[in-house]
């Protein structure tokens, strides 16, 4: 009757101790000094964007679009 208990004990055992001797705090460190290095978004770009007009010509390329969207449907819009 404990014999499926055992069987399993032993199965998984060997999948909680698969790391022995990881140091957590160590990897946390590398971590944070890797996140304080790196930046996950494009502020460091905008100023480039916005001189090249990027910015700009999405929203002219954005407002054609739904100006064509909305003539096409027949309906108004605020500039209309």
């Amino acid at each position: 009757m404990h014999l499926p208990t055992i069987l399993l004990t032993g199965l998984v055992a060997p999948l909680v101790a698969g790391h022995p001797g990881h140091d957590h705090a160590k990897e946390l460190g590398t971590r944070l000094e890797f996140l304080a290095n790196n930046k996950n978004d494009l502020s460091h770009c905008a100023e480039k964007m916005r001189t090249r007009g990027i910015a700009a010509a999405n929203a002219q390329r954005r407002s054609q679009l739904a100006e064509n969207l909305l003539k096409k449907r027949g309906l108004k819009g605020k500039r209309t």
